[in-house]
């Protein structure tokens, strides 16, 4: 296992300049599809969260490489793509990546707060 510092936790979990931002869908009913960007782990975190009224439309191909070359987080990026790997449906894929990315930013932000925290 190898110990992530504070400091590299408080990196994944900047905002990034525009420029970098990730663009998703959000089919929300009744009202259709919206757009949104998304400039941080913690932005995507609240933005894909499972709703009675709403579905994330992505491309999880695109979410693992925003992930590795944008935010730099590899382990989050390679969990996607085991993630997307597996042969289960698009709603529960959604839902698989939601938990991935609320697991890995809760523990950032422990991190961040100076708390000791191992991953693998």
């Amino acid at each position: 296992m190898k110990k992530i510092d504070s400091i590299e936790a408080q990196h994944l979990l900047r905002e990034l300049p525009y420029e970098k931002w990730l663009e998703i869908g959000r089919m929300m009913i009744p009202k259709g599809i919206h757009h949104a960007r998304i400039a941080s782990l913690t932005e995507l975190e609240w933005s894909i969260r499972p709703t009675a009224k709403t579905l994330v439309l992505m491309r999880f191909d695109n979410l693992e490489r925003w992930l590795h070359e944008a935010i730099g987080d590899h382990i989050l990026a390679d969990t996607v793509l085991a993630i997307r790997s597996r042969n289960i449906p698009y709603v529960e894929q959604s839902q698989a990546v939601y938990d991935a990315v609320s697991k890995r930013v809760a523990i950032l932000r422990k991190v961040a707060e100076k708390e000791e925290v191992y991953h693998a």
